[in-house]
């Protein structure tokens, strides 16, 4: 995102992605591994019927909970275990080493269309790298991409922490609710600045998208907008002639026209920005070609580029 700044900081945006993506693939088994406080998995145990939370010491501030609470480390836990979960949110031990372990171990118990979450894998700065914090579990991007060639990853720079989005490669997303809310909690959590939608038709998600960022615009041969909002930019016009024009960049891409689009989208996302496509097996093949990252969510592509998180900004 632009300049990789998020003020104010904020350390528990990702709860609001993670209960999004819970709601919208209408998750029926939950397992989260470092519970902390309780506080994410006491809110989804309300939309969830099976929520299991695993943590080596309990600190919880809430305990007449809907959700089964196991306290003892997340290998006691995966030894015992022969349930599988619909997703896996990892936000235990953050040594890569530990990582890497609850990681394989999530692998082996994550239903075949399930979505496994990392936590403290993109810190902003290597003041959130230090062994308190995010530490080195970042690395856990490098290791599924050396060794995990069957698993499709994008990080999301959300807060100061950033959240890893690990699927299968061949996994069957479906819509079950409109993912508006999550595209709206990405725009506002990776603090976006600049975003683009192509072919808005009535113009409900960039009206609301418009209420926070600032500089928004909107492509459309038709104008078929439900209510005219001066609060972003609507161009009446051609994509083709737009992109010809185009110098500017953009954080976060929306495209609901054809994957021909796709290749003008990519020249003018920012560093660490996301393209948002619907699924299509054609364009599939050329991302892959094109060695991006990407995930399917509910009828949706989303898209970044490789080696483009704010680790990559530092570490080196």
């Amino acid at each position: 995102m632009s300049q990789y700044m998020f003020p104010p900081i904020n350390f528990t945006g990702h709860h609001d992605v993670i209960f999004d993506l819970v709601k919208l693939l209408d998750c029926n088994r939950y397992l989260e591994l470092g519970i902390d406080k309780g506080e994410l998995i006491h809110k989804i145990s309300q939309v969830v019927p099976n929520c299991y939370g695993v943590d080596i010491a309990d600190n919880r501030t809430i305990k007449d909970v809907k959700y089964t609470f196991l306290n003892k480390s997340t290998n006691e836990f995966f030894d015992s275990n022969k349930d599988r979960f619909d997703i896996i949110f990892i936000d235990a031990d953050h040594n890569i080493k530990a990582c890497r372990r609850d990681f394989e171990n999530a692998l082996k118990c994550i239903n075949n269309d399930g979505i496994i979450l990392i936590h403290d894998v993109d810190p902003m700065t290597p003041k959130y790298s230090n062994r308190w914090f995010c530490y080195d579990s970042y690395k856990i991007i490098d290791y599924i991409e050396q060794k995990h060639k069957e698993l499709n990853y994008i990080n999301l720079p959300i807060t100061v922490a950033g959240l890893l989005i690990v699927t299968q490669k061949n996994n069957d997303t479906y819509i079950v609710n409109d993912p508006m809310n999550l595209i709206l909690d990405i725009v506002r959590l990776t603090n976006c600045t600049k975003y683009l939608e192509l072919c808005i038709g009535t113009g409900d998600l960039i009206d609301k998208i418009s209420d926070v960022v600032k500089n928004c615009t909107g492509l459309d041969n038709n104008d078929n907008r439900m209510k005219t909002n001066n609060k972003y930019n609507f161009i009446n016009g051609s994509i083709d002639d737009f992109f010809l024009n185009i110098s500017e960049k953009f954080d976060i891409i929306f495209i609901n026209s054809c994957q021909d689009d796709f290749e003008n989208s990519l020249k003018c996302l920012s560093f660490g920005g996301i393209i948002l496509i619907p699924v299509s097996n054609s364009l599939i093949q050329y991302i892959e070609q094109k060695q991006l990252n990407y995930v399917k969510l509910a009828g949706l592509l989303f898209v970044t580029r490789k080696n483009e998180t704010r680790v990559d900004t530092w570490k080196n």
